[in-house]
């Protein structure tokens, strides 16, 4: 009874593309419920530009009389197909290889760094990252002529940066002290009396600057205003109370 064929042992002949035509068939068929057999072609593929160098190097050493030239291989049926007749299945796994290695490449220079600054900054920097949440974190930057009020009636405290535009006023909006859940609102009040909604946005439960969750909420939003016409900027709840108000 005849043995049939090991093929895993065709991986190195099918990626240099020497297998016959039946015998890349049949291999095919294996590579495509085999495992081990994709995994080691995806990682001989690389090879193959490196040995067509390498051969191409010793023929013309050959030719230079360098090496002893090499006897012609006896004729076969089929011509011998090149580095640029590799087969087709292996073409489609290299390709997945690359792209899984391009959407992992991100996460894995990340951890790279993370390792290098752990490395380079000894066991302090290991507790401050072990540590959970950033409670040392500095403090976000405002950029503008900025503004500082407190409420004491509700404890929060806003800290708003205002930068003249050509359209009216960018504004950046520093809170802390407030608590969740609410919908919150700024809203820029001019001279006259103008309303207009700069930004909204949600408190979660844990709120923003107070025990436990110690960051500050930062955004930025814009006026239609310029800077000379504000009057106030004001931080408003869903249902209309006000949180804390900024005089300009």
């Amino acid at each position: 009874m005849t043995q049939a064929p090991d093929r895993h042992a065709d991986v190195g002949a099918y990626v240099l593309g020497v297998l016959g035509e039946p015998d890349r068939t049949l291999f095919e068929e294996h590579l495509r419920g085999c495992a081990r057999c994709a995994a080691e072609a995806s990682a001989l593929g690389g090879l193959e530009p490196i040995l067509a160098e390498f051969a191409e190097l010793a023929d013309v050493r050959a030719l230079d009389g360098a090496l002893p030239a090499v006897a012609p291989a006896p004729p076969v049926r089929e011509p011998r197909p090149g580095p640029a007749a590799r087969p087709p299945l292996l073409d489609r796994l290299l390709a997945d290889v690359s792209a899984a290695r391009r959407r992992t490449r991100p996460r894995r220079l990340l951890a790279v760094a993370a390792a290098a600054v752990l490395v380079v900054g000894g066991p302090v920097v290991a507790a401050t990252v072990a540590s959970g949440p950033r409670t040392t974190a500095a403090a976000p930057v405002l950029s503008g002529e900025q503004r500082t009020a407190t409420d004491t009636a509700t404890g929060v405290t806003a800290t708003v940066a205002l930068s003249p535009k050509r359209w009216g006023t960018e504004v950046g909006l520093r809170l802390s002290g407030v608590r969740g859940p609410l919908r919150c609102s700024l809203v820029a009040v001019s001279r006259t009396g103008e309303q207009q909604v700069v930004l909204n946005w949600q408190v979660p439960g844990s709120g923003y600057g107070v025990p436990g969750a110690p960051e500050p909420l930062l955004v930025r939003g814009g006026a239609g205003m310029y800077r000379p016409e504000l009057d106030r900027l004001e931080v408003r709840t869903g249902e209309g109370g006000r949180l804390v108000t900024v005089p300009l």
